[in-house]
Parts: structure tokens; sequence; C-alpha cells
């Protein structure tokens, strides 16, 4: 082993200077060149230093990905071993060189059915970096598992833990909602739009179930760090051609023969290519499995990540990570088919901030159900008609006695026809003041009252407006009372028994040019708010209210 290795970086060393010579540098320039830097002390670091693929059963395929760094300014030549007990396809190790920029290890779990359930289960333990990939297989009994896997260097070695369960069935729900993921693209404002989705059994026993949206914890409009971004185009199902959907069409590039399957793009063969312009900090891909799929070769910004095969005996999908703490952008994410076929639904965006979109928008019909070997379809309708601009997710629970499976859902609404500012109606019931920028008429319903129109009350900035941060909405639905702020953790005010509802659009937190204060009262008996641009309170002092402070700053 220590002789191939040393073999390995003599190897390299040569050929550095053979290209060095083509280059027209010359070997004594080049030799010159290296003995005049003042390298730091090389070294490598693994992260993480353990991976863990968690429950999994026969045909599963799990995938993650460690970073492999270089301390010192010196190229370093690696070794990945075959572990202890596993047996390797074709070569023993793999191996590359980690230079100034941190090298990608891709890792891919498979698990396969043997003949006799009671024999456990064959694992596979792909490992992909560049065009190079080398795989360990192993039978093993049901049980977890925890060993090394050892890199090695010139300096000395490290080791990076692999950790797994393998069980005869997943605990959790049987029951399966299809697609996994919802992305509507980008809405049109005062608009409601239907997406269906399927709900399947595969334990064919019945199952009652109950879908509801989630409401979050009431402390953050925060939805997510990450935005899942599907490649299907509804409109090209019946099509032979595949066309990304309109609103990615300045984002994708398609090359070679792509059709559209399912309306997601699909290639057969050699030759296909589709490019993904993005500007995130990471970004997971999300493709097909199964007996008639091939393999790609997955490029970011030109360079050769790993070379995927996605032959597997059942038909599955799978989430493969393509890199973490990515520079902001812009990036091109490249897929390119060469084997058999390739079917790709999209990826999700790291660290892209998404609004929780308050509960009252979505609704589902129907919303309870009991499924057997039969396939239930349910309709998700979503309102944006008091949506602003910005980006929004929300979350749809379906619950049973057997578990829960939880279906993530994003959009982005419309923001160019965003007035300068945005106009907040002022609304009175006999139980308290309801401020909105999406007024419905003279007469109002909301949460079971029935509100007047006063008028405007003021005026709030559209979102991503410079010195200004979202207004927050909170609703007591047994007092009828709303609270309005900028502080998430509501100005430490007692919100027991409050629903947060959301921003209502922008505040300045501090006096911008032609601004106003909105100063914020308050009756503490029948404990309710009222917010106004007018320093007297329009005559609330003499109607039991306090002064409680200014809100902000409004037009």
């Amino acid at each position: 082993m220590k002789e191939r290795f040393l073999s390995f970086v003599v190897s390299f060393f040569l050929a550095t200077l053979l290209f060095a010579a083509a280059q027209g540098e010359g070997i004594d320039g080049l030799i010159k060149e290296r003995v005049t830097l003042s390298p730091s002390r090389a070294g490598l670091s693994v992260s993480p230093e353990e991976v863990d693929f968690g429950e999994t059963t026969a045909g599963d395929v799990v995938n993650t990905l460690v970073t492999l760094n270089n301390r010192g300014s010196t190229p370093l030549p690696w070794t990945l071993e075959t572990p202890e007990g596993w047996e390797s396809t074709q070569e023993r190790e793999i191996n590359g060189l980690l230079a100034g920029a941190p090298t990608y290890i891709y890792l891919s779990l498979r698990c396969f059915k043997v003949a006799s359930p009671g024999e456990g289960i064959d694992t596979e333990l792909a490992v992909m970096v560049g065009a190079k990939t080398i795989s360990f297989k192993k039978r093993l009994p049901y049980g977890s598992y925890h060993f090394p896997l050892l890199i090695k260097y010139l300096e000395g070695e490290e080791v990076l833990f692999v950790n797994f369960e393998l069980v005869e069935a997943k605990k959790g729900s049987p029951l399966i909602i299809d697609p996994p993921r919802l992305d509507l693209g980008v809405l049109t404002p005062q608009k409601v739009y239907t997406r269906q989705i399927k709900i399947t059994n595969r334990s064919g026993k019945m199952v009652s179930w109950r879908l509801s949206v989630e409401k979050g914890d009431g402390k953050s409009n925060l939805f997510s760090k990450r935005r899942y971004i599907s490649f299907q185009n509804e409109e090209a199902k019946g099509l032979t051609a595949y066309l990304p959907p309109v609103h990615l069409r300045e984002f994708m590039e398609v090359t070679g023969s792509w059709r559209a399957q399912e309306g997601y793009p699909a290639a057969y063969g050699t030759g296909g290519i589709l490019k993904y312009h993005f500007k995130s900090t990471g970004m997971v891909l999300y493709l097909r499995h199964g007996p008639e799929m091939g393999k790609v070769a997955v490029y970011l910004d030109g360079q050769l990540l790993f070379v995927y095969n996605a032959i597997h005996p059942e038909t599955i999908r799978a989430e493969v990570p393509i890199a973490y703490d990515l520079p902001e952008g812009p990036h091109v994410l490249a897929v390119a088919t060469f084997e058999g076929m390739a079917l790709l639904e999209g990826v999700t965006l790291l660290g892209k901030e998404v609004q929780r979109a308050p509960s009252r928008w979505l609704s589902v019909l129907p919303d309870l159900g009991t499924t057997g070997r039969e396939t239930d379809y349910v309709n998700i309708r979503i309102n944006v008609s008091e949506a602003i601009g910005g980006t929004y997710g929300a979350s749809i629970l379906l619950n049973s006695s057997a578990g829960s499976v939880t279906l993530e859902a994003f959009w982005e609404v419309k923001g160019d026809s965003l007035p300068k500012f945005l106009d907040v109606y002022r609304y009175v019931s006999k139980q308290g003041h309801l401020y909105t920028v999406n007024p419905q008429g003279e007469i109002m319903n909301y949460a079971g009252r029935i509100y007047r129109k006063e008028g405007i009350a003021f005026r709030l900035f559209p979102p991503g407006t410079p010195g200004t941060t979202p207004f927050y909405h909170w609703f007591n639905r047994v007092t009828g009372d709303s609270f309005y702020s900028y502080d998430l953790e509501g100005n430490r005010k007692n919100l027991n028994g409050y629903v947060f509802e959301g921003s209502i659009g922008n505040i300045a937190t501090s006096r911008l040019a032609n601004t106003r204060e909105l100063y914020r009262w308050y009756h503490p008996r029948k404990r309710l708010h009222f917010y106004t641009t007018n320093g007297k309170g329009e005559g609330m002092g003499e109607k039991g209210y306090n002064f409680d402070g200014i809100a902000g700053y409004v037009r």
C-alpha cells in the first residue's frame, strides 16, 4: 500500500514537470519557483468528521458529501482506502490532489434486497470524486454500523466515520405524498391557485388520515432558509420536447434531446446537457433512479464534481447534495448525460430566506380520508390575494395513527406591480380595530368578526425598502385585538392567546425623509390596541386608552 501511494506522488510530480515544460515554463524555472516559496506546513482536514445515513432498508439510496481542505499551501496528494472487511470494485483505493480549493467527496449508500430476507441486506457504499468512482460492497445483517474510512496523505492520515442502521422495515407513516415537495413557481397577486397531490399507501392496510396546514410557532415569520425549485413544466406534460417553465427560462439552458416525462426534463443516451444558473450558498439535486436510468456527470461552475450512477432495481426518488458553504454566487450547475436515461426533478437552493405564509392562505379538500390500495387525490388551494412581493413557504401535515408526513410548498409572489407605498386601511368592529393592506370592500369578515372600513390610516413601505423592516401582526381570536410591531418578540408584551399572522408590509424603525410617527394606544380593561399618526390619538384617551409609545415611522 505504501509503495503504491509513493508511486502516485512521484507520478504526479513528474507529470507536473512535463506539463510545465509543455507550457514553455521550463523545468528549471518551475523548480526555482517552487524553491523560492515558503509553504506553510501541509495538513488535511475533513468536514464533517462523521456522517450518519440514518435508518435504511432494502431499496434505499442515501447520499451525502464531505469536504477535504488543505491547511497548507503545498498541493497535497491523498488516498482513501477500502474499509476493512469490505470488497471493492476494480481498484482498492481512490485518490486525488488537494490544492488551494476544497475537494468534495460524494458518498452514496445503497441497499438491495437479497433472495432470503433473513440473510440481511446487500449494502454498497460508492465514493465519487471527479471522474473517479469506487464502490465497497458487503452483505450485512440488520443492525447498527459504525466504521472508519482512512484518508491518507504524506504527513499522516484522517479518519472519516460512517454510521447507518439497517432495518427490515422503516418506522413511520406508510402513506406517501406525490409529489413529495411542491413548487408553485411565480404567482400573481390577487389570485387563487390550486394544485393537486396524490396520497398512496405502501402497506396495503387501511389507514385513516387528516391534512392540516402548520401554523408555526408564532415567534417568527421565517419559514426556512432553503427554497425548492421544480423543473416540472405543467404545460409540457403532453409535449414531446421539454421546455423549461416560463419563470425559469432565463435561468435554464437545455441542449440535446430532452423530452418531457411527467413534465420533467428527461434525456436518453449521450449528449444531453442541462444548465441551471443560480445564486445561493449551496444546492441539493433531485433525480430519479430506476432500471432504465443511467449515468450523469455533474459539474459546478465548469468543474466536474462527480459521475453519478442512477441505475437501481426499483423506481425511486433520491436527493444528491451538490455543494455547501458556497459564496453567494452567481453559479452554474450543469448535468450531462452519457449512459442510459436521466430524469431531473429539481433543486433546493440553500441559504435562501423564505417567509412563512399565514395558514389562512391555504386550504385542502378533502382534508380527511381513508386510504388502502387505491390512490386518493387532494386539492391544495392557495389564496395570495393578501400577499405582497416575496418568496413564501408552508408545511402541510398528513397525520395518521401510523405516523405523519410533511409536504413543503414554496412559491414566489410578483413584486413588480407593487406601489411605492402600501395603503393601510383601518377597519373597526365592536371588539377592536384591524389594519390591512388588502381591503375587501366597506364590510369585511375576518376570523368570524364583521369589520367596517374607516379609510386609510397610514402607509407602509414594500419589502426590501432600505431603512425598513417587516411590520408584524398578532391577532387574539378571543378578545378580537390586533397587535402590531416590528419586533418579533412583540416588544416583550404578553401575547398569550395571540396568533402570529405574519407581516403586513415594512415600517421604518427611525425617522426617514417624509415619514411621521405611528403611535400605539392601549385600553387596559378591554385589552385592545389602537394605531394612529395623530399625536392626540384621535380622542381615544377620552375613551379609556393610554398612550403606549411609538410603533415606528410611516408615510
